[in-house]
């Protein structure tokens, strides 16, 4: 039929009936707009006459403009809340909200208040908008109930995808912020997003709420310091410190009502506090809110304050008198984690301020009482470390147990001095440095050296105002390490204990090793009784490091304790590529197919040498710092081979080649003459690994394809690879690893995926150790790592970073400075946090050289790789340092110009640094061309600006330069 005329816009009830009419089809006229507008206009009691004329209307849910209009005309005529809630729940919530709301408060109904409550708590996803838009018209407050909250997490699919997260995190955008606070503000919020990350882990980390927020923190759609407040404000009401409810707490907040449901809660606001990585302007708001969760009754609450007291302290924004008065309750703790993490606090709050060490020693001298031996090892080094004269006098060390005593002796010997004559006196503070004592130390510097390194020409430099240019010391050995313990199954099993600690030293590990095999020909009761203290804490690291990880060193020091406690090795299947969930990855029982699996064979073939030859040296135990062994002490320990010994050596290979790649590079004859005759059969081995190192020519180059990682990270991204001149096949081994960096990229990429990757960075601290002499190799194999910490959602991988600073000294090679820059521009500011500490340290060791650092730039700049933005972030944290700054004004400038010619995007960041930089220390023409160039308003009238030539910090830049770098050649001999 025809279509009819629309309706006059009258208020009439049979006008409402008429736009509501299912026998008229013009979609054009009858539609929710005209329905609302009738409505709007319209007074109450033409509603509620149009009510009647709408009851018996028929309505067909398969006409969609004529279900809606129908639906807000039923909603805008309801005379009671009974009515109003039989419309929405018929035909559904109200397809534009705000209409639906302008309209109910145009009627000014005193049952609003009644029908909004029911219907959120009947449905809350469905309800929630309409209410939102009350709340912003004034008719309602917004609701604070548990049931408004949880509308954002209802009816989301388990697991649910993270695209689906972030569109309910973005519901009303410009409000996002007050959204998410109702939701995390509402009781038992925390357990409730416990237990849905939880479930949507298990497909992938980015499918959880923690994720997701983190990241609309990082785009700063979210505040993070208002979360950062929001998570503090949860933990401290859950830890017992707050009467109230406190945000996201459950009831019985305090330690006698802790219930499954709050542990959960705790757990999620600790994870999405330490993803937000709060700054230390974030917590400075917060310090008294974190040092009473140093009280708290869940270990993990203490931990994470203990880390953001220590990044609060590290920045200068921490009183440490207030931080010592809050330390007696975490350092009588029995967990030992606790304990040595507020010895660290202590060190820190030390560090930044003078005067607060006596007090510190004073309240960490409880530590030396704490029932586990290697805590109060700790703690004796931090008494020791920090102590003056009249405070270990008060201390009495003398009088302690004779191990205590023992170390405590040691300990101070290192020091300066036995234990009395440290007692006897304090130490004076150094003397600044000044140009007339400078100049002193030169001349005390042998002639030779002093031409070698230009000594006297550094002197003539910053005499003259110019900064030095002093070459960094050839690469060494580093500093000789202490001998490990010999035969008390006391001193080995702390040792033991010490090497499953999460930030041991790789050194340390090493020397626990060679420990474990050595002390294996004490009695098996002996070893097992001197075990039993730290039973708990192999069970813990068991608990805490999975199986499919145990790679990891706190894992794989934890089973070589236990078979050295139990005289056992390892199985041959523990190891096996074969085995289920196994990510350690060996061509054989016994041979690393890649450099991560060095020390988890080490340890392997460890536990079959205190199994079958006890009180065997281990050939590869280092004698230095860096990780290399001197060849005297290697040739003492071939005498003490026997002959059984030296039979079975070949059944040990990772020993012998190790001890090979420890070695120093280009030993004389004499001293293979000398291996050979005290004991051939093992010499031949070893100089036949010796000789087979010979370093590949390396290049950095930019081409491999993202997709052969091993995980999907689409077509686009490509990443900083290796080219590298491999010669023929050569036998399995450590060196066929090191050499193998076609394996490192894609042999196994699915041995990369970024959980394994995750778990990956605690073993890449040891990998320098494998090799010293070889650290541009070492580098090449960091590179993957590094790269995984560059893509979006990347890990965090500081342990990369801080690798990069090889203990063996020297220039960083090119492969070195591209991964430095790799690291600087991590996703994860732990990552960029790291590599600023190794750029740092490298500038102070004269070690970084600003011409590599350029080209590996433009390198990554040409693959579409460069970031100035994290690279910038990064650098601002160390620039502070007269000399660091100085020196990173020289990579900048020397930088800008290619940079500028390449039009790099997010260039101005990096102009913007080096204007800080060279108002302090000066700019070169080159850096005033390029700022010219990239600004053309800089050359004309009130815009022309210039930079000083000399600025007013370079002179004591170029005096603290000059002081490090004779310090480095004193400390050196």
């Amino acid at each position: 039929m025809p279509d009819a005329a629309p309706p006059p816009a009258a208020s009439h009830p049979a006008a409402l009936a008429a736009l509501t009419d299912p026998e008229r089809v013009d979609p054009g006229w009858r539609s929710a707009e005209q329905v609302a507008a009738w409505l709007l206009r319209a007074d109450e009691r033409d509603r509620l006459a149009g009510a009647e004329q709408l009851r018996d209307q028929p309505a067909d849910e398969h006409r969609f403009l004529y279900w809606r209009a129908l639906g807000l005309a039923r909603l805008g005529t309801a005379a009671s809340a009974e009515e109003a809630l039989a419309a929405v729940f018929h035909f559904g919530p109200p397809a534009d909200p705000a209409t639906a709301a302008r309209v109910l408060v145009a009627r000014s109904l005193p049952w609003l208040g009644d029908f909004a409550g029911r219907w959120l708590e009947a449905a809350p996803f469905d309800a929630r908008p309409t209410i939102d838009q009350l709340v912003e018209l004034g008719a309602l407050v917004r609701p604070v109930g548990d049931r408004y909250a949880s509308a954002m997490i209802a009816g989301l699919p388990v697991p649910c995808p993270a695209a689906h997260i972030r569109a309910r995190l973005l519901t009303r955008p410009t409000a996002a912020g007050a959204d998410l606070r109702a939701l995390l503000t509402a009781p038992g919020a925390g357990a409730r997003l416990h237990r849905l990350d939880w479930a949507n882990r298990r497909r992938l980390d980015a499918n959880t709420w923690t994720v997701q927020i983190a990241d609309l923190v990082e785009e700063e759609v979210l505040d993070r310091a208002a979360l950062v407040e929001l998570c503090l404000d949860a933990l401290d009401a859950a830890s017992g410190h707050d009467s109230g409810s406190g945000p996201g707490a459950d009831s019985g907040a305090g330690s006698a009502g802790r219930d499954e449901a709050q542990r959960a809660g705790e757990t999620w606001f600790a994870g999405l506090y330490q993803r937000l990585e709060p700054t230390a302007a974030d917590l400075e708001p917060h310090a008294t809110r974190l040092r009473r969760l140093l009280d708290a009754p869940n270990p993990r609450l203490v931990e994470l304050a203990q880390r953001s007291l220590q990044l609060l302290a590290r920045a200068g924004k921490l009183t440490g008198r207030e931080v010592l008065h809050c330390s007696a309750g975490p350092l009588a703790r029995p967990e030992r984690r606790v304990v040595l993490g507020q010895l660290r606090l202590l060190a820190d709050v030390v560090a930044s301020g003078p005067g607060i060490a006596p007090a510190a020693v004073r309240v960490a001298a409880a530590a030396l009482d704490h029932s586990r031996p290697d805590v109060q090892i700790e703690a004796l080094r931090f008494v020791t470390g920090h102590a003056d004269a009249a405070t270990l006098a008060e201390l009495d060390l003398a009088a302690r147990s004779p191990a205590l005593r023992a170390a405590a002796t040691a300990l101070l010997a290192a020091r300066g001095g036995a234990l009395g004559s440290v007692l006897g006196g304090g130490s004076r503070p150094a003397r600044p440095a000044s140009v007339e004592r400078c100049a002193a130390r030169v001349a005390a510097v042998p002639v030779d050296v002093r031409r070698r390194f230009g000594l006297d020409l550094a002197l003539a430099a910053v005499q003259a105002g110019r900064f030095p240019h002093v070459p960094p010391a050839p690469p060494g050995p580093g500093a000789p390490l202490r001998p490990g313990p010999e035969d008390d199954p006391v001193e080995v099993a702390a040792l033991l204990a010490r090497g499953m600690e999460s930030d041991a030293d790789p050194v340390l590990i090493q020397q626990a090793l060679a420990a474990a095999v050595r002390s294996a020909r004490q009695p098996l009761p002996a070893r097992a009784a001197a075990w039993v203290p730290y039973r708990d804490a192999t069970a813990a690291v068991r608990a805490t490091v999975p199986f499919q990880h145990r790679f990891q060193p706190r894992r794989l020091m934890a089973e070589l304790a236990d078979c050295w406690s139990r005289g056992a090795a390892l199985p041959e299947t523990w190891l096996d590529p074969a085995a289920p969930g196994n990510r350690t990855v060996l061509t054989g029982p016994r041979t690393p197919q890649r450099l991560a699996d060095v020390l988890a064979g080490q340890v392997a073939e460890c536990t079959r040498l205190l199994a079958r030859h006890p009180g065997r040296p281990l050939l590869a135990e280092p004698t230095h710092a860096a990780g290399a062994i001197d060849p005297d002490v290697l040739l003492d320990r071939l005498a003490r081979l026997d002959d059984s010994a030296a039979r079975s050596a070949t059944g040990f290979p990772l020993d012998v080649e190790l001890a090979a790649l420890r070695l120093p590079r280009g030993l004389p004859r004499a001293f293979w003459e000398e291996a050979t005759r005290r004991q051939p059969v093992v010499a031949r081995s070893l100089q036949a690994h010796y000789a087979a190192q010979t370093e590949p020519p390396l290049r950095a180059s930019v081409g491999l394809p993202a997709h052969r990682l091993g995980f999907r990270l689409g077509d686009g991204p490509r990443r900083a690879a290796l080219a590298s001149a491999r010669p023929g096949l050569r036998p399995p081994g450590i060196w066929w690893a090191l050499t193998d960096l076609d394996d490192v990229f894609a042999l196994r990429p699915h041995r990369w995926r970024p959980e394994g990757a995750g778990a990956l960075d605690t073993v890449v601290p040891h990998w320098p150790a494998v090799a010293p002499w070889h650290p541009e190799l070492v580098a090449a194999h960091l590179l993957m790592p590094l790269a995984l910490a560059q893509q979006p959602g990347g890990i965090a991988a500081p342990g990369a970073a801080a690798a990069l600073d090889a203990p063996t000294g020297g220039l960083l090679g090119p492969i070195g400075h591209l991964a430095l820059v790799e690291a600087l521009q991590g996703v994860r500011a732990a990552t960029r946090l790291a590599a600023a500490g190794t750029w740092q340290a490298l500038v102070l060791d004269g070690r970084l050289d600003p011409g590599p650092a350029v080209a590996a730039m433009l390198l990554l700049h040409g693959g579409g790789l460069l970031r100035p933005a994290r690279i910038v972030g990064a650098l601002r944290t160390v620039v502070a340092d007269p000399v660091v700054g100085y020196c990173t004004l020289q990579v900048l400038t020397a930088a800008a110009p290619p940079l500028f010619a390449e039009r790099t995007p997010q260039l101005h960041l990096l102009l913007g640094l080096a204007e800080e930089l060279a108002i302090r220390f000066g700019a070169d023409a080159a850096l005033e061309e390029v700022r010219r160039a990239a600004d053309p308003r800089r050359e004309s009238g009130r815009h022309r600006t210039g930079l000083p030539a000399v600025g007013p910090e370079r002179p004591a830049a170029a005096l603290a330069a000059l002081d490090r770098a004779l310090t480095r050649f004193e400390t050196a001999g």
